[in-house]
């Protein structure tokens, strides 16, 4: 169908960048909620974000990475799920704009904090970046490097992998963090099919073409998870 109007704000707010949005918060907020994959999205609640031994126990038909998985691949045993239930969160990219604004504070005054591969979250660089990490979502080339890094956690930080082709190395890892999770098959076809249904919903409002990806960047993952806290 036709974009409404308030459709055609957002997908007008979409090609800016930054604050440069000319049209109202309120109307283009209103256009996103009404979004056939937005309201999908905000009516699905998974039981199992990680796999983990309370009923989440499968790690098979994950739609994105299984074939890459070796076929005796074991995730990490970990007795429960990740903690869900958090009132605010800050993901927190890699990119240099990251060190041109100080919003340590404000990062850190969010009830969960996600991070990516092995940023480093140094005192001198706190202005920056905060120091608070609750969530570390990691690729699989990353993990295949982690330890040679002798990377070391924050304070209870929970390490997140989506890749199956990376499963094999996780074991290894626990003895530099205990908690190691790999995202459920569950969650992993529910961002699938989520983002699709986002790439429809653009297409229709007119924002370009988009390639099929292999598999999509750890931002994307930590996202869809996100919303499911």
């Amino acid at each position: 169908r036709n974009p409404k109007p308030e459709e055609l704000a957002l997908a007008r707010c979409l090609k800016m960048s930054g604050d440069n949005c000319p049209e109202s918060e309120e109307v283009v907020r209103r256009a996103a909620e009404n979004l056939q994959s937005m309201k999908e999205m905000s009516k699905t609640r998974l039981k199992c974000l990680t796999v983990h031994n309370k009923g989440c126990t499968s790690f098979s038909n994950n739609p994105e990475t299984s074939p890459m998985a070796r076929s005796r691949a074991k995730p990490p045993s970990q007795p429960n799920d990740i903690p869900k239930k958090f009132a605010t969160c800050a993901l927190v990219g890699n990119g240099p704009g990251l060190k041109e604004v100080e919003n340590g504070a404000m990062i850190d005054d969010h009830d969960a904090v996600f991070r990516f591969n092995a940023l480093s979250v140094a005192r001198a660089n706190a202005p920056f970046t905060g120091t608070k990490t609750t969530f570390r979502t990691f690729n699989k080339k990353r993990i295949m490097t982690l330890g040679r890094m002798k990377f070391q956690p924050t304070s209870k930080e929970y390490w997140l992998s989506w890749n199956y082709g990376a499963i094999s190395l996780l074991s290894k890892l626990k003895s530099m963090n205990k908690e190691i999770y790999v995202h459920s098959p569950e969650l992993i076809k529910y961002m699938v099919n989520s983002y699709f249904a986002v790439r429809k919903d653009m297409t229709r409002l007119g924002l370009g073409k988009f390639g099929c990806p292999t598999n999509l960047n750890s931002g994307v993952h930590a996202i869809f998870m996100a919303l499911q806290m």
